[in-house]
């Protein structure tokens, strides 16, 4: 089983995303889809069949990486025997239940989403008309990037409290999947932003039951 196949069953969209994949599987930074597909012959064929439901009729290309990266983060934790629980069931589950110890792990993709992309495009709006202004002192932009950069921390903020309050009473963690677009920024560079974000997160979590691991998108597709 490869991850071509059981990405076969999606249409439109996520289907065009697939047919690209399949032109650039070797190509190198494509390197993950052959760790995926080693990961892939460990699962049983419940676990494959499951994957295949989760991806089946998919439609959404940005839906389907969501779901992708899931398969991703498991990758990461395959000394845990990882399972991947049905999106069927009656109540919201975690993600993926980790047999070895027990624990549970919900992901979040801060970056795919519908709401998050309205944010960035409000966010470059903003700065290009505050560019426009004659006044523009590296003082008063580091300013108005903190105050950017504070919007993009609350929706992270938002995105992990949804996690939490999806593992419940569960024991386990969420893992924070993101990459930085720093083009609403005028002085931050990507690498600060990132060190900024994963800090701030960590300390606001520091005394939750459940821990948030945060993992760079780019790192996961390596």
């Amino acid at each position: 089983m490869t991850i071509l196949e059981i990405l076969k069953g999606a249409v439109g969209e996520a289907q065009d995303w697939v047919d690209k994949l399949k032109t650039r599987v070797n190509w190198p930074r494509y390197l993950w889809v052959s760790r995926v597909n080693n990961f892939l012959q460990q699962l049983s064929s419940d676990q494959i069949n499951l994957l295949q439901d989760k991806f089946k009729n998919i439609s959404d290309d940005y839906l389907l990486r969501d779901k992708l990266v899931e398969i991703l983060v498991a990758t990461e934790y395959q000394d845990e025997k990882p399972q991947f629980l049905s999106d069927n069931s009656r109540e919201k589950t975690p993600d993926i239940f980790l047999k070895k110890s027990g624990q549970y792990i919900e992901v979040k993709n801060f970056n795919n989403s519908n709401e998050y992309k309205t944010l960035l495009e409000k966010l470059r709006k903003d700065k290009e008309m505050y560019l426009e202004r004659s006044n523009t002192s590296v003082s008063k932009l580091k300013i108005e990037d903190e105050k950017r950069y504070e919007l993009i921390l609350k929706y992270a903020k938002e995105q992990i409290d949804g996690g939490v309050k999806q593992l419940s009473k569960k024991d386990g963690f969420i893992c924070f999947v993101y990459s930085i677009d720093s083009s609403p920024f005028s002085l931050n560079t990507v690498d600060e932003i990132s060190t900024h974000l994963e800090r701030d997160i960590q300390k606001h979590y520091s005394q939750q039951k459940n821990k948030v691991v945060c993992k760079g998108l780019s790192q996961l597709f390596e």
